[in-house]
């Protein structure tokens, strides 16, 4: 990518806040099982989150003009109200449903993905 590490780490946050990364992060350590299956879903749940942060990271620093990356990101949303809104949607729907469970966070991981795909046009 060519830019400073801390700008990217910046950026990463930025977009981990802006989408609901950090949010569903943060949360899903109060999810509780005792299924050794549940766990290990959980996890590879929230590896798949972390993979869509990075990406989603990549693609607005490679197609934002501004060379300051929490700035980049800042600026692409603004030019994303609708996927904005979406995801905004989706975490609402999250936090008024009740405790997180493996079933929401995997239905949250997919809906997320199918919202970055349709404004990154993938």
């Amino acid at each position: 990518m060519g830019r400073d590490v801390v700008d990217v780490g910046r950026a990463f946050s930025e977009v981990g806040e802006c989408i609901g990364f950090d949010w569903l992060r943060q949360t899903s350590e109060l999810i509780s099982t005792e299924d050794h299956w549940d766990r290990l879903a959980a996890r590879a749940v929230l590896d798949d989150l972390a993979d869509q942060q990075r990406e989603l990271t990549r693609y607005i620093l490679q197609n934002t003009a501004s060379d300051q990356g929490a700035e980049a990101v800042s600026l692409w949303f603004k030019e994303q109200d609708m996927t904005r809104m979406r995801a905004d949607r989706l975490l609402a729907d999250l936090k008024s449903s009740g405790p997180l469970s493996v079933a929401k966070l995997s239905f949250a991981a997919r809906h997320l993905r199918s919202i970055m795909s349709r404004a990154v046009g993938s």
